[in-house]
Parts: structure tokens; sequence; C-alpha cells
């Protein structure tokens, strides 16, 4: 594997027995967080296509961290290089933050000097690209699987997602989402939000 994995091994915990991951994810889904909408949608695809996980995703490193306080988050797949904030420094901050102390992070990135950094901030993973789709379901697989298992819940977070948050964004067509994903555009005209369709706001 082209990179390195925080904790046990993949094919020790794809053996933790009871653990549905799709229905844990369905109320705490995994969050993306990249800059490249089109490589996020690649990702958002092989997890759910692979794995039959909730996967929400946004381009906004500060919405990131707004929905991490927010939102129970099962797992953010994050990028290192980004505008406005690159991946280390947004899990400096969200380590900062009790809703966001033990969130298991995996960054996956073409950067190889942020392997250091990430472990010291207790990233659960750290993938090189371009990344090979059976690698990147396993580790996922993997770190959600220890996650569910441990999961307790965040005191004052709702117990599953919910989309209120998204009252002040438009929706966005773009030609690039599927009839299965909604894409909305954020208040600074940039940021784009996708998720499941159709979210109700």
């Amino acid at each position: 594997m082209r990179g390195m994995m925080v904790g046990r091994t993949s094919e020790e915990l794809l053996r933790t027995p009871g653990v549905d991951l799709a229905e844990f994810t369905r109320q705490r889904p995994v969050l993306l967080s990249d800059d490249c909408l089109e490589l996020m949608l690649v990702t958002k695809l092989i997890l759910e296509h692979s794995l039959g996980l909730t996967v929400v995703a946004t381009t906004d490193p500060y919405l990131t961290i707004r929905l991490v306080r927010t939102q129970p988050i099962s797992l953010l797949i994050s990028d290192v290089s980004k505008p406005g904030m690159d991946g280390l420094s947004m899990l400096a901050a969200l380590r900062e933050d009790p809703a966001g102390q033990t969130l298991p992070v995996l960054f996956v990135s073409a950067y190889v000097g942020g392997v250091d950094r990430a472990r010291e901030l207790g990233a659960a993973g750290y993938l090189f690209k371009p990344v090979i789709a059976d690698e990147l379901a396993d580790m996922v697989a993997a770190i959600l699987h220890r996650q569910a298992g441990a999961f307790p819940g965040t005191p004052g977070l709702p117990a599953q997602f919910d989309p209120d948050f998204l009252a002040d964004w438009r929706p966005l067509p773009d030609p690039r989402i599927s009839a299965h994903y909604a894409c909305y555009l954020g208040p600074d005209g940039y940021s784009k939000f996708v998720g499941p369709q159709p979210y109700q706001v």
C-alpha cells in the first residue's frame, strides 16, 4: 500500500463482526474535503459503489470545520494542498475542538512531505495520489470498522446528519453531477457542497 495507516491493519479490522458500514454512514456520513470537484466526485463514487457508504463532499475547508463541529461525521477524507487553508492546518484546528479531537482523518494527497505532521496530529491514514480504488476502499473500510465499533457519540451534536446548514446555499445545476446527487453553491460564490439527492432544506 502506498501510504500509511495508524493502528491495526486493514485485514484485522475487516474481520470485525456485526458492523453495517452502510447503515453507520447513513446517519454519520463520510465527509470529503478537496478543492478539486472532479477528484472529489471520483472518490465519492468509489466509496459509494464499493462499500455502499453515504458520502458528502465540499470544496471549502472552512465548511469542513463547520460540519465537523455541528454534524455527526464518521470519517473525514481530505487533500493536503488546498487554497485558503491546507489540510494539515485544518486538522490542527479540528484537534482544538471537542468534536474534532477523536475524529478519524484520512489524507489523500500527492504531497509526500506531510506524512510526519499528519501522524503527529493523529491522522488515521495517509494515501498517495494517484489513488488505487481498492486501496482507498480497503483503508476507508478498515478505519470505519474501528470507528463504528467504538463510536460513543459526541455530546451536543445531532444523532444524524442534518442538512439545514444549506439554508443559505443555492442549488447549482452541474453537468458533472449525476441525477443521484445534489450540488449547492455557497454564499461566497465559490464553495461547493455535494450530497445525496434530494436534500430538503
